[in-house]
């Protein structure tokens, strides 16, 4: 691969390189402790760089939506999918534990890294703020 070659967006199965982060602690199922290890910091920024993700969403300089979409953080699926096995099937794992943990009338606002809202008749919108009761 060149210099200049950027690999596809590692949430599809492809032939991208397989990264290895060990998980820290027993028990912390997807830990990997990043702060205290410069060189595994490196290394992730360096896979990382190999691949072209989709920028940021646009949310601020285009009219606000009719409806609250649900935000899928794709940039952050896409993130741990190249960062390796160990870390490819934490967004999927975190999804189906709000599914199963969440109130199901919960408003999801963003599915990973997990996001969500109580029901709107337990919002409370003023004109500066939303008060939460």
């Amino acid at each position: 691969m060149g210099s200049n070659e950027r690999l596809d967006i590692p949430l599809r199965e492809s032939n991208h390189p397989q990264a290895y982060f060990p998980e820290e602690e027993k028990g912390w199922h997807g830990y990997i402790e990043w702060e205290k290890y410069p060189e595994k910091q490196a290394k992730a920024a360096e896979i990382l760089a190999q691949y072209s993700f989709l920028g940021p969403p646009e949310f601020q300089m285009v009219p606000i939506p009719d409806t609250n979409p649900r935000l899928e953080g794709v940039r952050w699926k896409q993130y741990h999918a190249a960062l390796g096995s160990t870390l490819k099937d934490l967004p999927q794992e975190s999804w189906d534990i709000v599914k199963k943990e969440k109130a199901e009338d919960m408003i999801h606002v963003l599915d990973f890294p997990y996001n969500g809202e109580p029901p709107r008749v337990l919002l409370y919108i003023s004109n500066k703020s939303f008060i939460r009761y």
